[in-house]
């Protein structure tokens, strides 16, 4: 019987990603290593000891009388490292612990003729570094089909391996990771996707990433007091904006995934800023409603809108009541709002595309 029909091998390079630095190697039970101390005491990074099916995530479709398309995502495992991440929360409740991050990623498909082509995949780049799913879509013809059907339950229709490289004590060492896929044999009962399966990549996506850009919102309003005006510039601007994917409803249509806020808003952010010449630093918190269109099939983002729904000044401190209501006004007003909307709609298109990288039936 076929053991092993798909063979994976993916890198990862993380060295000049890890901003703490990895100093001690940490192993399980079977001596493998699975976490990583860190220059600071209380950080470590997590390895994951295998990658495999994610949350039982695969099916397939019927095309025609000979062709089928197997979808289905892979995720890391970190099972194996909880008896450890355990001790050690135990002697020191304050620690904590992060996925290992992913700078880039070289993969190496090698497909046997037996098990059919690669459609589309998805996996993660320099512009989403912290998504640790990989999606697959194969193409199969019925012979294929039925032997990927005969063997689901029983053998992995994939296996590889997923290295990193990490940067250690000033060297860099190569850790192997296990890669499986064994289908389950329900599967092939219902070919009816599970629920989510199609938003998962993006659901990731909003769940974990952070937009931070500064100086961008620099600028100058007028100030009215009482017989002139007053020129009052913003300094040393930042923001960040963060999607909430709980916040977030995805509306699988198609090959588009349809997203927007479940109520009034799905986007939180903060803005800081100085204001001349009062020297004074203020924060302004906001929050929207973010909505859009990913399309699979062109690989863009569209129809992107940010609709703001509260704009609220932290403690303005001692400025007048006059040089609030203008900075009210600016802010209301200014094209600031635009540039944040603008900012969010490249990073969105900059994820779908350095994420997409699809095989036309090889």
């Amino acid at each position: 019987m076929l053991k092993h029909i798909l063979f994976i091998s993916l890198t990862f390079f993380t060295s000049k990603l890890l901003a703490v630095q990895a100093n001690d190697l940490i192993y399980g039970q079977d001596r493998r290593i699975v976490l990583l101390a860190t220059e600071d005491p209380l950080a470590y990074y997590t390895i994951p000891q295998e990658w495999s099916l994610y949350k039982n995530q695969a099916y397939i479709v019927k095309e025609t009388n000979d062709s089928y398309l197997l979808r289905f995502i892979l995720a890391p495992n970190y099972a194996k490292s909880i008896p450890q991440i355990r001790n050690i929360r135990r002697n020191n409740p304050a620690s904590f612990f992060l996925p290992i991050p992913i700078q880039e990623l070289n993969s190496d498909v090698v497909i046997s003729d037996s098990i059919g082509t690669v459609n589309l995949n998805l996996t993660p780049s320099s512009k989403s570094p912290n998504i640790d799913l990989f999606y697959y879509n194969l193409r199969l013809n019925r012979n294929q089909y039925e032997i990927v059907k005969a063997i689901s339950g029983e053998a992995e229709i994939i296996t590889g391996s997923v290295r990193y490289l990490i940067d250690f004590n000033g060297d860099t060492i190569p850790i192997s990771v296990p890669l499986f896929l064994q289908l389950p044999s329900n599967m092939f009962l219902d070919d009816t996707p599970p629920t989510g399966f199609d938003s998962s990549w993006y659901r990731a996506f909003f769940e974990r990433t952070t937009f931070h850009e500064t100086g961008k919102l620099d600028g100058s309003f007028e100030v009215d007091a009482l017989f002139f005006k007053i020129d009052v510039e913003i300094e040393d601007s930042e923001y960040t904006v963060k999607i909430d994917e709980k916040s977030t409803r995805f509306n699988e249509n198609g090959d588009n995934i349809e997203f927007s806020a479940k109520s009034d808003a799905n986007l939180f952010g903060s803005l800081s800023f100085r204001i001349a010449p009062f020297g004074l630093d203020l924060k302004v918190d906001f929050e929207a409603n973010l909505e859009g269109v990913f399309s699979q099939t062109l690989k863009e983002v569209s129809d992107v809108s940010v609709d703001f729904t509260s704009i609220e000044i932290d403690d303005t401190g001692s400025l007048s009541s006059g040089v609030v209501n203008a900075l009210e006004g600016y802010l209301n007003g200014s094209d600031w709002r635009v540039e944040i909307e603008e900012e969010v709609n490249e990073k969105l298109a900059d994820f779908l595309n350095s994420g997409f990288i699809s095989f036309e039936d090889l």
